[in-house]
């Protein structure tokens, strides 16, 4: 905390709601879809409920990732008089975060769509 104090007060505000908003959106994606489906639960064996009907799935089809990018965005705020060691990590993290988006849109296609049609049939 003592690298925050330096900041320009700006520079803290700009920070200061990103992280904000970034842990409102992870909090909304978890109460919409529960503790199973943040966790994965698909992949061994938990029934999961499609939900695109519920904010913050309304507004985007991705609130986990985008809430995830703003808080380690934050960090750029939080950190700039240090901003190439910061702007270093967090592009390290951005790329393998990232990485593993596509990864995981890519491998869950078949997964989505099933639970896609069985929301559709109740």
């Amino acid at each position: 905390f003592l690298q925050m104090a330096p900041q320009p007060p700006p520079v803290l505000a700009l920070g200061l709601v990103m992280l904000a908003l970034g842990v409102f959106l992870e909090v909304t994606s978890f109460n919409a879809i529960g503790e199973a489906a943040i966790l994965y639960g698909c992949k061994f064996g938990v029934d999961i409920e499609w939900v695109d009907s519920k904010f913050p799935y309304t507004w985007t089809n991705h609130p986990q990732h985008i809430g995830v990018a703003l808080v380690y965005g934050s960090l750029l705020a939080f950190g700039s008089d240090m901003l190439e060691t910061m702007g270093v990590l967090v592009a390290w993290w951005f790329a393998l975060y990232g990485f593993q988006t596509i990864v995981e849109g890519y491998l869950a296609q078949d997964e989505h769509e099933a639970l896609k049609q069985k929301a559709k049939k109740k």
